[in-house]
């Protein structure tokens, strides 16, 4: 197959490699085109709103620097298999809806999966971990899932979240579901049973508590709470070396200060995370530690070196824009 290096998809046939320079595949970059694998380079950190939507793509390798796939990025393509990067915290809406994925693994760093997001397609198996809070709307409608455990971390339902599942027998909910939306299981003719052992009505057919169920749930609950636990306090220890880092650049190229006092403000608004902005925080801190590597790395590659004298003392000045100290004169 012939490959290419492009941003304009539509003229591309076959196999694609992006070019290894390129940061952000835009939204409809290849929407509709004529490709059937894409290699996408580390270099990328988002792919845009309906970016291959509607092309031939069966194949695609997502590294883990990407951590933003827009709307509908992969709908109705060839999909049948996909590897979701853990570098993601969501699952945008329609993102896969339309493929034909017939299983996937959501990794542990997904906290919510957005509306229609796996809708119409053949899936048949979904491995949701405890991570995720928020299932949307029509998030797996119209699929061919037969049994789903929903984990405890789970605390809404969008409507019609399984509708149209007509291979659906049993399903497990979780007690601290505190959200269940409207025919969130309608036109589930096959589904004889659900596990659980809340308190939330509108469900199809009349729920059932097990004792094994209740156990379950109380441990889930304690295993959800130490997880969320970790990911706090691993937010907290990320956000100190960001700004160590930010702090040791401002001194090693004073020349960038106003810059880099940016991206410390932006990291100062998630000096204080809890589970409430813990999400908001992890994608955030992820996003400026990675523009600050690439800053530092940037830095390292254009700083140059001068030298000054002040009478018989010299002192080298490395910055990317140097500049002798006050008394001390650029030495020639």
């Amino acid at each position: 197959m012939p490959q290419g290096v492009l941003l304009d998809g539509k003229k591309c046939v076959g196999e694609l490699t992006i070019d290894p320079r390129v940061k952000i595949i835009d939204l409809t970059a290849f929407n509709n085109a004529n490709i059937t694998s894409v290699v996408i380079p580390n270099s990328v950190t988002s792919i845009g709103d309906y970016a291959f939507a509607g092309s031939q793509l069966s194949r695609i390798t997502i590294p883990n620097s990407v951590i933003s796939l827009g709307t509908g990025a992969f709908q109705r393509t060839q999909l049948s298999s996909i590897e979701i990067p853990n570098s993601l915290t969501t699952i945008s809406s329609g993102l896969f809806s339309s493929t034909k994925i017939t299983n996937v693994v959501i990794p542990k760093s997904v906290t919510s999966i957005e509306g229609s997001a796996f809708a119409g397609t053949p899936l048949t198996s979904i491995t949701i971990p405890n991570s995720v809070i928020r299932i949307g709307n029509s998030a797996f409608a119209s699929t061919q899932l037969s049994y789903v455990t929903i984990p405890n971390s789970v605390t809404s339902i969008g409507a019609e979240a399984f509708a149209g599942n007509l291979s659906l027998i049993t399903i497990s909910i979780p007690e601290g579901l505190s959200y269940l939306g409207e025919k969130a299981f309608d036109r589930t003719y096959s589904l004889n049973s659900i596990a659980y052992c809340g308190t939330i009505t509108g469900f199809p057919i009349t729920p059932t508590c097990t004792a094994d169920k209740a156990a379950e749930g109380n441990a889930a609950k304690g295993n959800a709470a130490s997880e969320v636990n970790s990911r706090i306090v691993k937010a907290k220890s990320s956000f100190m070396a960001l700004i160590s880092e930010i702090d040791l650049l401002m001194r090693k190229y004073p020349s960038q200060k106003s810059n880099l006092i940016l991206y410390k403000n932006k990291a100062a608004l998630f000096e204080t995370i809890d589970e409430r902005n813990l999400a908001t925080a992890e994608v955030n801190l992820l996003g400026i530690t990675s523009k600050i590597i690439s800053i530092s790395s940037t830095y390292k590659k254009i700083a140059i070196s001068i030298n000054c004298s002040k009478g018989k003392r010299m002192l080298k000045v490395i910055d990317v824009k140097p500049v002798c100290p006050a008394g001390y004169k650029v030495k020639k």
